[in-house]
């Protein structure tokens, strides 16, 4: 009757942003990021993204799969799932595949759901962009 909850397997993150570390920039990532401090700045990863209950990001977010704890201010451009925690706190506009949210969580701003054809577009995009750069 209930479908199974999604998971992200976070193992193979790249990038990590420690709790007592503030980053004022841009970060750009060929792989995972881990963000538990403060972000001034957007944020694009190729793969997925962890955001930690203590994090705050003033920026936009581009990544495959993101899981939010802390706060984000700023929009979320994502190929895959958001997932909402319940302290997690998002203000501004996300466009994702997918979402799940968690009771108690905040977003304020507008969500728009992208179906296959789009999120398989955009990952063609994305590769050929990442390849051509390389």
């Amino acid at each position: 009757m209930f479908a199974k909850k999604k998971s992200i397997n976070f193992d193979n993150v790249d990038t990590f942003i420690g709790i007592n570390t503030d980053v004022n920039g841009s970060i750009k990532s060929g792989g995972s990021v881990r963000i538990d401090g403060k972000v001034t700045g957007d944020v694009k990863a190729a793969g997925d993204m962890v955001v930690g209950e203590k994090a705050d990001i003033k920026g936009n977010v581009n990544c495959r799969n993101i899981t939010v704890s802390g706060i984000i201010n700023g929009n979320i451009d994502s190929t895959g799932i958001l997932i909402i925690h319940s302290k997690a706190k998002i203000y501004g506009d996300v466009k994702i595949k997918s979402l799940v949210t968690d009771e108690g969580s905040v977003f304020q701003g507008k969500c728009i759901m992208l179906d296959q054809t789009e999120t398989s577009s955009k990952k063609d995009t994305s590769t050929k962009k990442e390849t051509a750069s390389v």
